[in-house]
């Protein structure tokens, strides 16, 4: 998902729901995760950071015999969901970007139940000095701001890249028909999707941290 162009809430959340959905904690129980797909559609691809370690799924069953091969693990959206709701049952909070990721789950039910919004926490609820406060508030912008290296992918490049790879696993279905630009096209994907989940952990980590050293000096 392109977070230089935040897509806008599909919701109307109340004023309630945005305090709720923009609270974080020190303490929470936390896991990251960011989806990758078409508008109007489900997600076709996620990025998970539970526990310090990275995984990604596809749900597209066309590439499902070549998951192991490219590097993700395939799973049906029913288990993903199923999997969302363990975490719930455990005491974990999602943490997304922006609504996104809570509106394209509609399965876990009401998004402030499970599911905070990183944005919302970082521009009203993290104690910024003149000094640190970000210019702009796209996830790119705050996490080099906060020192974060980002590496360019390109601009809305990440759709095209995951319908090239769809059409090319649908056509030959194997991994060994894939050509060098198809490889290199998925493989940009991925990096930029884990680039965006590390991003993220990157700013609300340092937020955090923020609040906590402001409210020991206060």
């Amino acid at each position: 998902m392109s977070k230089s162009n935040q897509p806008k809430p599909t919701t109307e959340y109340s004023d309630d729901q945005k305090r709720i959905m923009g609270l974080i904690q020190a303490d929470d129980k936390i896991y990251y995760f960011d989806y990758e797909g078409f508008i109007g559609q489900k997600p076709s691809l996620a990025g998970l950071w539970l526990d310090s370690q990275f995984e990604q799924f596809t749900f597209e069953p066309i590439l499902a015999p070549l998951a192991a091969d490219l590097g993700v693990t395939y799973i049906l959206w029913d288990e993903w969901v199923a999997k969302l709701h363990g975490l719930k049952l455990r005491g974990y909070l999602a943490v997304g970007y922006s609504p996104h990721e809570a509106e394209s789950t509609p399965e876990m039910g009401q998004p402030e139940a499970w599911y905070r919004n990183a944005h919302w926490f970082l521009k009203r609820q993290v104690l910024w000095s003149k000094v640190t406060r970000p210019r702009t508030w796209t996830l790119d912008g705050v996490a080099s701001h906060l020192g974060f290296k980002l590496k360019r992918y390109g601009t809305k490049q990440a759709t095209q890249r995951l319908r090239y790879t769809l059409q090319f696993a649908e056509r030959y279905g194997d991994i060994q028909h894939f050509t060098p630009t198809a490889k290199a096209k998925w493989t940009k994907l991925l990096n930029y999707n884990r680039q965006d989940v590390e991003s993220l952990k990157y700013a609300l980590e340092i937020g955090l941290r923020m609040n906590l050293s402001n409210r020991i000096t206060q």
